[in-house]
């Protein structure tokens, strides 16, 4: 007896790998992550430790504000296509969407790393700025842990030199790719 496998519907989310909806959403994605980039350089990064409570708390808030639209929206897409490759490896069409936003994934990854270290600047004052409320209240438990790994992150300058160098296996061993990653 042949039974028809089951059929996910997600019509709810996108219609389609190549809706219109879809690919909005992975552009807003693409220039939210870049904005946050931006807003750091501009001004998240003119706040140090020395900087008023009031002032750090609000920079917190507007990056934890930030943060939480651009990870929700970027969940949704990864969750909607990981749904096509998860029930058909076989999907080209998916597989090549996946993988082109993978690499707006890696774009957040990078400006994530740059914020959760730029959060642990703060780690002595947070209990104070946490204290005034605001997202970054809201927050405190996540941004607590975020400053608390933070002292694990490669320094800047070190993480600058890394970026640029790639690696690949070959012959059974991994050697040094003198090619530039692309941006």
């Amino acid at each position: 007896m042949a039974t028809t496998p089951p059929h996910w519907d997600l019509s709810n989310v996108y219609s389609g790998l190549d809706s219109p909806e879809l690919a909005k959403d992975i552009e807003w994605v693409k220039a939210e992550t870049e904005s946050l980039r931006q807003v750091y350089e501009e001004k998240f990064s003119k706040v140090t430790p020395e900087s008023p409570l009031e002032a750090i708390n609000d920079a917190i808030s507007v990056m934890v504000d930030q943060t939480n639209d651009l990870s929700e929206k970027a969940s949704t897409i990864l969750a909607y296509m990981h749904s096509f490759i998860a029930t058909d490896s076989y999907d080209k069409k998916a597989l090549q969407r996946g993988s082109q936003f993978d690499m707006v994934v890696v774009e957040i990854q990078k400006v994530s790393v740059v914020l959760e270290a730029w959060i642990g600047k703060f780690k002595e004052k947070l209990p104070e700025v946490l204290a005034l409320g605001n997202s970054a209240g809201e927050h405190a438990f996540p941004l607590k842990e975020i400053a608390e790994q933070s002292q694990y992150l490669m320094s800047e300058t070190k993480d600058k030199k890394a970026t640029g160098w790639v690696a690949r296996y070959e012959n059974g061993k991994w050697v040094e790719d003198k090619t530039k990653m692309k941006k």
